[in-house]
This record gives C-alpha cells, sequence and structure tokens, in this order.
C-alpha cells in the first residue's frame, strides 16, 4: 500500500512533504530540489527510512504544525543522525 504524503504546513526550505506508514514503520520523505550558483536545477527527491518508531513521525507533525518548529531540522536532527537504513524512491510518482 502507498504511504500517503502529506505537503508540510509551514514553510521549509528542504522538505516539501513526508508520510509514514505505521503497519511497516516506514518514513517517506520528499526533498525539495535545489539550484547550483550556476542556475543549474536539480529534481526533488523522495527517500524511505526503515524501522522507523512513531514517535518520529509524531514528531516530524508537531514540528511541522508549531509555527517555530522546522519539519528540516527535526528530519536532520533525529532521523538523518539516527543510523536509520534508506533508500532513495525512483520513479516517485506523488
Amino acid at each position: 500500500m502507498p504511504i500517503k504524503m502529506r505537503p508540510t504546513a509551514n514553510p521549509s526550505s528542504t522538505v516539501r512533504s513526508y508520510g509514514y506508514d505505521p503497519d511497516t514503520q516506514t518514513m517517506r520523505v520528499r526533498f525539495k530540489g535545489t539550484t547550483d550558483k550556476h542556475g543549474v536545477t536539480s529534481p526533488d527527491s523522495t527517500y524511505e527510512l526503515d524501522e522507523v518508531p512513531n514517535y518520529h513521525h509524531d514528531g516530524m507533525t508537531t514540528a511541522d504544525e508549531d509555527k517555530g518548529g522546522s519539519v528540516g531540522s527535526y528530519y536532520a536532527t533525529h532521523l538523518r543522525r539516527g543510523g536509520y537504513k534508506y533508500r532513495k524512491v525512483e520513479n516517485d510518482d506523488e
């Protein structure tokens, strides 16, 4: 079953949307593409992280809904540095 993605409620410079499947404990995060100093734009990229506890999805949602929160900061602090196995999702048709 596909993971339902939710767009970030507050503007994020890095995260476009995220979703979570509690049955498989899989977190999916779609990052915004970037533009380099030469004006070359890279496309959005989506990653899935395995065995992520539900409290991290709750943490992302709280950070997203809090006007002073940051989904990107939450991801960097708790998920990227958390040692979770991840993979890039190819041909993401979100």
